[in-house]
Order: structure tokens, then C-alpha cells, then sequence
């Protein structure tokens, strides 16, 4: 793969062509746990993208609040998270949380917050992340909460960095 992976904000017309095709790539099995990214995109503060070399979107994520300053210290919040529909179970949702880590360090976070879906804990759990809810944080109704925080989100930095150019 090398570093030809990049973080981009992805235009509206880009959001609105996933939102169309992404939903007849998805396992139908899945299908109540999905969403429309054209909506989430406007209620969040932060959206971005990691793109290929064929400038197609391996994946998205929103922040709605991106920093949460805690008594702990401050997070980054990762609220969506979806890997395109082709390239699940390729490692892609381990490396987007990567990024995410990345994106938090960017923002002065000590750590990376995760409402997860209970089908994607056992991800979550694999990386390191403690199974916990943070003094001052409220996880919504039906997610697990997790905290990406020390060794494990400085070792997930390492590797977005061995995978994704720098943002130009």
C-alpha cells in the first residue's frame, strides 16, 4: 500500500454519489445499521475522508464535537465511522481508526473517544482500547463505550503514518 492513502474533507457531491452507492454494496444483513452520510455531514463540525490513489474514498468518518475536553484530559470523538462496502475485512476500519487517532493528535487529544456497535467491539478490543466510560462522557443509548488512550493510540499513529501522506 505505501503512503498512497490521503485525509481529504470530502465535497457534497462526493458524500451524495457515496450515500447513492454505497447502500447496493453493503451486506443486506447490515442494513438497519446504516446511514445517510449527506445528513451526518451537516450536523458534524469535522467530516473527512481516506482516499486511494484512484482518488476513490476507502472510507469516512464524522466528529460532530471533535474535541471533548474531560477531566481526564482532552478526546477526540469519533461518532461515524464506515468503510466502503468493497473493502470490509481488509484491515481498512483498523487503519481508518488509525487515522482517527492520528486526527486527534492533530487536534492536541490525548486519546480518541468510540461510541461502538456491538457487532464492532471485538475491532475495538483487538487495538487496544479499554472498555470504559470516561468521567464526564455520556455514550449513546445501545453503543459500547470505548477509550483509545496510551500505548495502544500512540502505536496506531505509528501506523497511519506508515500508510497516509501528510494533509497538503
Amino acid at each position: 500500500m505505501g503512503k498512497s492513502l490521503r485525509i481529504v474533507a470530502p465535497h457534497a457531491e462526493r458524500v451524495r454519489q457515496i450515500d447513492e452507492v454505497w447502500p447496493t454494496l453493503r451486506d443486506p444483513q447490515n442494513a438497519p445499521l446504516h446511514w445517510q452520510w449527506s445528513q451526518i455531514q451537516k450536523k458534524g463540525k469535522e467530516t473527512l475522508a481516506l482516499v486511494g490513489p484512484d482518488d476513490g474514498v476507502v472510507g469516512l468518518w464524522t466528529s460532530r464535537k471533535p474535541v471533548v475536553d474531560l477531566p481526564e484530559g482532552n478526546f477526540y470523538r469519533l461518532d461515524y465511522m464506515e468503510v466502503h462496502p468493497s473493502h470490509v475485512s481488509q484491515g481498512f476500519g483498523k487503519l481508518m481508526i488509525a487515522v482517527a487517532c492520528r486526527q486527534a493528535q492533530c487536534h492536541q487529544s490525548s486519546g480518541l473517544l468510540i461510541g461502538a456497535l456491538p457487532n464492532s467491539a471485538q475491532v475495538y478490543r483487538g487495538l487496544g482500547a479499554e472498555e470504559r466510560i470516561p468521567a464526564g462522557w455520556q455514550v449513546a443509548r445501545g453503543l459500547i463505550p470505548f477509550v483509545l488512550v496510551g500505548e495502544p493510540f500512540d502505536r496506531l499513529v505509528e501506523v497511519c503514518d506508515g500508510y497516509v501522506q501528510e494533509k497538503k
